[in-house]
């Protein structure tokens, strides 16, 4: 990896070296009907799903186009204890801590109009009014909505309905959201 591939988001990085192998075995890989990549990445099947990519998921995402169709299953690192050692290894790390890892952040507080327009974003889903308006009316007193709050708050799985069970386990509430939990 080269420096500013280090400091690529983890889904980022675990794509790249999908991305890498495929290019290598791209011959081989073009001769097939289909095939399954199974991974201790979770996060990659969230690539398989319509959502908003940055141009360098666009770039990837494209090249998977010319790739017969690919089937991606998630099987845990402890049920997997070769391929989860493998993605633990260190070689990415770099051996001199000042080796292209540091990052400059942009402080927003020093501009007062932006960070109130960047809290205003952080507290509603969308930027138009009437969108978030309608979000919040469907969702006040919606019995699935509110099971999946009660869960969420609690931590305790067995509440969620049926058709989320499984999907809402690595979630928690923030600032009256639901944010995905990060090891931070």
């Amino acid at each position: 990896m080269n420096d500013a591939e280090r400091n690529y988001a983890i889904h980022d990085k675990e794509l790249l070296g999908v991305i890498c192998c495929f290019k290598e075995w791209y011959a081989m890989l073009r001769g097939l009907v289909g095939f399954t990549l199974v991974t201790n990445h979770k996060n990659l099947q969230y690539f398989a799903k319509k959502q908003l990519l940055n141009e360098r998921q666009i770039r990837w995402s494209e090249f998977l186009q010319t790739l017969p169709p690919l089937k991606v299953i998630h099987r845990p690192g402890r049920l997997n204890q070769a391929a989860d050692a493998l993605s633990r290894k260190e070689q990415d790390e770099p051996k001199d801590p000042s080796e292209g890892r540091e990052l400059q952040l942009w402080k927003h507080e020093q501009d007062p109009p932006l960070q109130a327009m960047l809290t205003q974003r952080q507290n509603s889903l969308f930027e138009n009014r009437e969108l978030q308006d309608l979000w919040d009316e469907g969702a006040d007193g919606d019995e699935e909505t509110e099971a999946i709050w009660s869960a969420v708050r609690s931590q305790d799985t067995t509440k969620l309905p049926k058709s989320v069970r499984g999907q809402l386990g690595d979630f928690t509430e923030k600032d009256g959201r639901l944010k995905p939990m990060t090891a931070e």
